[in-house]
């Protein structure tokens, strides 16, 4: 338990400094993009928009990923027994759309995802 609380602490202690470091180098700047100009030139402008776009966009595709698995299984048994009731789920491994696979899977998620997130 002492070192769970020691690291969590240790841990806000470091973020706490980077972003008083971040505050501190950015001074006046509207934004942070602005300091990495100021600092690096077009390159660290760019690196600042560019940058932190990519890491969201490979965050949000692991996530995607991590959805769909997961809802595969149990997407699978709801359809299996709408179908017909009884039968055991057949799992297809590769993503097929001749029979309920983990490529419907990721279709309905997509959507369901989109509709959500463009409210």
């Amino acid at each position: 338990m002492a070192l769970g609380v020691c690291i969590c602490f240790s841990s806000y202690l470091v973020s706490f400094y980077t972003t008083k470091l971040i505050v501190d180098a950015t001074g006046k700047d509207a934004d942070f993009c602005i300091t990495l100009k100021k600092y690096y030139g077009k390159p660290g402008y760019y690196l600042g928009i560019v940058g932190p776009a990519m890491l969201l966009l490979g965050a949000l595709s692991v996530l995607f990923i991590i959805l769909s698995q997961l809802s595969y299984p149990i997407l699978l048994t709801i359809y299996v027994w709408c179908k017909s009731g009884t039968d055991h789920p057949v799992i297809e491994e590769d993503p097929v759309f001749y029979d309920f696979s983990s490529a419907y899977t990721a279709l309905i998620l997509y959507f369901l995802l989109v509709a959500i997130s463009s409210k």
